[in-house]
């Protein structure tokens, strides 16, 4: 997984997040952040997301949500 264009607060906050083996402790060290670096935290996790979710599409062959959301839309 790659992301871009990181500070290096970011990345420092990306390898702890890495370090973290569940959602409870991610959370427990998100609470442990002011507010405005929680909101950078939340923004990295949504991005990790998003990139996991473009890792898996890209490893696809079809596409079955969409499909049947184009079936639906031809009726």
């Amino acid at each position: 997984m790659t992301i871009d264009g990181l500070n290096n607060e970011q990345i420092e906050m990306l390898n702890k997040m890495w370090t973290l083996d569940t959602e409870q402790e991610l959370m427990e060290f998100r609470s442990t952040l002011p507010v405005f670096r929680q909101q950078q935290l939340d923004t990295l996790m949504e991005m990790v997301i998003q990139e996991a979710r473009e890792t898996e599409i890209e490893r696809m062959n079809s596409y079955p949500d969409a499909e049947k959301m184009l079936k639906n839309i031809l009726k």
